[in-house]
């Protein structure tokens, strides 16, 4: 099931995505703020925010409800994904309806555990979908900002260890503070004996799904990770 098989993965995915992320944007203090829908209505935002939140969930670390990759999605089916408009239309009213006839809610008044036990369901009768909103929620988190995807990762005086750093509301974080911040987690690694981020094998698992998307690009055909 998706569950086991995304969450798994997650941390090692993540720590490439949020280094890319702070490298090219930088952390700020401020809230994600998104424009008028340009696609989606408000009720179908609503819908592919939560789904998506639920395929990169945020732990200790910010997922995609945070990095507002509905935004992402929404500009682009406007642009590139425009072919997809009907799918999602489709898809959205599919998953509704059904989280109406299971538990006589919209998909996002959903508990976390009715939105995971549906999601399952989508994954086994609407594959095709759903394999194209976690490939563009995927799009948006760990793609270019400029893009409309992960555009700042929140923080705060009550965000550890980022609210150090932020003197004002809407400062951004700079390399420096940044570097401070690893060379810390790095000091705390080495004093508790437990890792902070990726390790040489997560990279090692990072760099073979990167070479995979190369080679499924280049080949046009699907190509199995081991």
């Amino acid at each position: 099931m998706w569950t086991n098989r995304i969450r798994m993965r997650r941390r090692t995915f993540l720590g490439a995505g949020l280094s890319a992320a702070a490298a090219g944007t930088g952390i700020s203090c401020a809230h994600f703020q998104g424009g008028a829908w340009r696609f989606f209505t408000a009720a179908e935002a609503q819908t592919v925010d939560a789904i998506c939140a639920q395929l990169i969930p945020a732990d200790q670390d910010p997922g995609a409800r945070e990095a507002g990759v509905v935004n992402y999605i929404d500009i682009q089916l406007t642009r590139p994904f425009k072919k997809h408009q009907a799918a999602y239309r489709n898809g959205i009213a599919g998953v509704d309806a059904a989280s109406r006839a299971k538990f006589g809610k919209r998909f996002a008044e959903l508990s976390g555990d009715g939105q995971v036990e549906m999601l399952n369901d989508v994954e086994e009768r609407s594959a095709a979908f759903f394999d194209l909103i976690l490939n563009h929620a995927r799009q948006g988190f760990y793609g270019d900002p400029r893009h409309g995807g992960y555009v700042r990762i929140e923080a705060g005086p009550q965000h550890y260890p980022y609210g150090l750093f932020c003197v004002a509301p809407g400062h951004q974080l700079g390399f420096n503070d940044l570097k401070t911040i690893e060379v810390a987690d790095f000091m705390e690694a080495i004093a508790g004996g437990k890792a902070k981020g990726p390790d040489f094998r997560e990279a090692w698992e990072i760099q073979k799904v990167i070479d995979a998307a190369v080679r499924s690009s280049r080949e046009r055909s699907w190509i199995i990770v081991a």
